[in-house]
C-alpha cells in the first residue's frame, strides 16, 4: 500500500496575486528582477573605481551598508 505524500496547507501563494504573479510566471519575468539589480551593481562597481578614495565618501562601500542595516 503506497502513502500519500504530506502536504502542508498553503498559507500565502505569491502567484496568486494579480500582477506580481503573472510577472512571476511569465518567461522573462525573472530577466525583469535581475536588470534593476545588475544595473545598481554596475553603478555601484563604477563608483568604487572612479569614485573618492575615502571609503566615508564613496558610494561603492556606503550603499551596500546601509541596505545590510536595514
Amino acid at each position: 500500500m503506497a502513502q500519500q505524500l504530506y502536504r502542508p496547507p498553503v498559507l500565502f501563494d505569491v502567484l496568486r496575486i494579480p500582477l506580481l504573479g503573472r510577472v512571476l510566471k511569465w518567461r522573462y519575468g525573472r530577466l525583469v528582477f535581475q536588470l534593476p539589480l545588475l544595473a545598481i551593481a554596475l553603478l555601484l562597481s563604477y563608483d568604487g573605481f572612479t569614485g573618492a578614495q575615502l571609503a566615508s565618501q564613496n558610494l561603492a562601500t556606503v550603499g551596500p551598508g546601509c541596505i545590510i542595516a536595514a
